[in-house]
């Protein structure tokens, strides 16, 4: 499947898109690939990964990695994310997707990708464990995505959920990975409540991380009828933090029911790019923060 680009707007061709992430760098190949599942036309969960252009223009992004295996139908929507979780030398990018809930927080998978474009399917490494942070109350899943939003060493998970017993309130937990050969409980390294004046006290319905400045530091995008920049510094009391705005684009108003919402260094020039797309795969739009 390819997927025609202008400078402006994806017009991205994907079969009902559900959940989707920017990623991953290193796969063997220098770029940011967008990454999706989709449904095909018998209603199954698809992962594609695709790559983008050099130029953004009206140039495809070519379909590289497919895997059509069926394993991706118990993902909850917004339910993946890609990062190098397990940083070494030549660093390496995987994909965790989110299944379900338990009594204690989170269950998810561990992906390991293959390192050529392939039809073939995703290894399992592990089923995970993403417990509620210590200091969480109840709420449900909305988004998950990585980044290094405190300036670490390697990428965090991060979800973001609404708190139930407070309207449009919601909580960014980040997690630090298990051990990689034979760790399966995530710990939270970081939780923090989200003002309801950063997203005018409406849904957020996506959530991203990433340098958008060329800064070298990375910041969260949360969207809901604008997206909100905040930075997150540490609190008093580990591990509650704080969320603040450093910026805004009000001009994303129109993009705010995007049915995915990515963010990534697609065009590797050092600032990150934002990809939205709504759930009948109809037009996206590709913009810088």
């Amino acid at each position: 499947m390819k997927c025609p680009v202008s400078a402006v707007v994806l017009a991205l061709c994907l079969c009902l898109v559900k959940p989707a992430c920017g990623a991953p760098q290193h796969w063997g190949f220098g770029f940011g690939y967008l990454v999706v599942l989709e449904e095909d036309s018998s209603g199954k969960n698809v992962l594609s990964v695709y790559e983008p252009p050099l130029r953004v223009k009206d140039c495809p992004w070519l379909l590289r990695w497919r895997d059509s295996s069926g394993q991706y139908g118990d993902v909850l929507k917004n339910g993946i994310a890609v990062g190098d979780f397990w940083p070494k030398p030549i660093g390496k990018e995987y994909l965790v997707t989110i299944t379900g809930k338990t009594d204690k927080g989170l269950k998810g998978k561990v992906y390991d990708p293959p390192e050529v474009f392939s039809t073939r399917p995703w290894k399992v490494l592990r089923e995970t464990e993403i417990p509620d942070a210590p200091v969480s109350a109840p709420g449900e899943f909305v988004a998950a995505t990585a980044g290094k939003p405190l300036g670490s060493n390697r990428d965090m998970l991060i979800t973001l959920t609404e708190v139930k017993a407070r309207e449009n309130y919601y909580r960014l937990n980040a997690y630090s990975a298990p051990s990689p050969d034979k760790g399966a409980k995530w710990s939270c390294f970081f939780t923090a409540g989200i003002d309801p004046k950063l997203h005018n006290n409406k849904p957020i319905t996506g959530i991203a991380c990433a340098d958008f400045t060329g800064s070298g530091k990375e910041t969260v995008a949360l969207l809901a009828d604008d997206i909100c920049f905040v930075e997150l510094s540490r609190g008093t009391y580990a591990p509650r933090h704080t969320a603040r705005e450093v910026g805004r684009d009000k001009l994303a108003q129109v993009e705010s029911k995007a049915g995915f919402f990515v963010a990534n260094d697609f065009l590797m020039d050092g600032l990150a790019y934002m990809a939205m797309g709504d759930d009948e795969g109809n037009k996206g739009k590709f913009r810088t923060g």
